[in-house]
C-alpha cells in the first residue's frame, strides 16, 4: 500500500498544482516546460504527508472484504449498477453537467472518458404488422404523448418482404395518422414518431412473440460485432398498453429513467 499510496498522492499532488496554474492565469494554458517543476514541488509536499496511520492494515481488510462480497453477489451488483444509472440519469445531474461543465455538451468536442457517464439507456417496443392496427396505433399514440427520441417503435423488416415498399408505406401511414378516416398525405396529420424497421434489435434481445418490451440502461448502438454480447436489459412480453408495461419494468429494474417515462406518459394522458 506504501509504495502505490505515494504515487496516488504524488498524482494528486501534481493535478493540484496543474489546477492552480491553470486558474492563477488569465487564460488556462500553461506551457509544457513547466510539468518537472511542477512534479519537484509535489514530491517537496509530500514529504510533509503522512499517508500511514494505525488503522492502515484495517482499512485494508475492510476494503478487501467489500471488495469480495461485491463480486461475488450478483445482487449487489446489479443494485449498485441500478442506483450509479439512476444518479447519472436524472435530470438534475444532466443540468448540473450542463451548468458546471458545458463542454460536455457541446458539438465537436471531445467529451472527457468518466466511468459510466451519460450512459445511455434505451425502451423498445416491438411490434409486428401482424398485430390488429388498433393496438399499433395505440402504441404510437402513447409513444407520440412520451415524446423522447429514447423510446423507440421496431419492426423487424419491411411488409411483404424488401422488394415491395408500398405495402410498409401503407402501414406506416394508418399506424402514424392521428385520425384514422383521414385520406391523403397532403390532408392528414401525422403524430411525431418514427418506426425503425431494424432486425438487429429483434436479433440482440431474442425477441419471440410481439408485443414486447425491452429497456436497456446500458445501451449502444447495435451491430453485428456486439450482438452476441451480455446485456442487461428487462424484457417483458405480452398484449398490455405501454403504461403497463412501463410501470412493471420499473418495478422490476428501479431505474428511475422509467419513472420518468411514466409519469411524463400519465400526465399527458390526463389532459387529452
Amino acid at each position: 500500500m506504501g509504495e502505490r499510496m505515494r504515487r496516488i498522492t504524488i498524482l494528486i499532488l501534481t493535478l493540484l498544482f496543474f489546477a492552480g496554474v491553470g486558474y492563477a492565469s488569465d487564460n488556462s494554458s500553461f506551457k509544457v516546460s513547466q510539468i518537472p517543476e511542477i512534479q519537484k514541488q509535489a514530491l517537496k509536499k509530500y514529504k510533509h504527508i503522512n499517508t500511514q496511520n494505525k488503522y492502515s492494515k484495517q482499512m485494508q481488510e475492510v476494503g478487501k472484504q467489500a471488495y469480495q462480497t461485491y463480486t461475488n453477489n450478483k445482487k449487489m451488483q446489479t443494485m449498485l449498477n441500478t442506483y450509479e444509472n439512476n444518479i447519472l440519469s436524472t435530470k438534475q445531474f444532466k443540468a448540473a453537467f450542463k451548468k458546471y461543465a458545458p463542454g460536455w455538451f457541446q458539438k465537436g468536442k471531445k467529451r472527457i472518458s468518466f466511468s459510466r457517464i451519460g450512459a445511455h439507456d434505451k425502451l423498445f417496443i416491438f411490434i409486428s404488422s401482424s398485430m390488429p392496427m388498433s393496438e399499433i396505433r395505440r402504441y404510437v399514440q402513447q409513444v407520440a404523448l412520451i415524446n423522447e427520441p429514447d423510446v423507440q417503435i421496431v419492426i423487424r423488416g419491411f411488409v411483404d418482404g424488401v422488394k415491395y415498399l408500398k405495402p410498409t408505406i401503407r402501414f406506416f401511414y394508418k399506424a402514424a395518422k392521428i385520425d384514422p378516416n383521414c385520406e391523403g398525405l397532403t390532408n392528414c396529420k401525422f403524430y411525431n414518431v418514427s418506426i425503425d424497421v431494424n432486425p438487429l434489435p429483434f436479433r440482440k434481445y431474442h425477441i419471440e412473440r410481439v408485443p414486447a418490451f425491452v429497456f436497456d440502461p446500458n445501451f449502444q448502438k447495435i451491430t453485428k460485432t456486439n450482438i452476441n454480447d451480455n446485456d442487461s436489459a428487462y424484457k417483458l412480453y405480452g398484449d398490455v398498453s405501454l403504461e403497463y408495461a412501463i410501470k412493471v419494468l420499473y418495478e422490476n429494474s428501479r431505474y428511475i429513467r422509467l419513472k420518468e417515462f411514466l409519469d411524463k406518459l400519465k400526465s399527458k394522458a390526463f389532459y387529452r
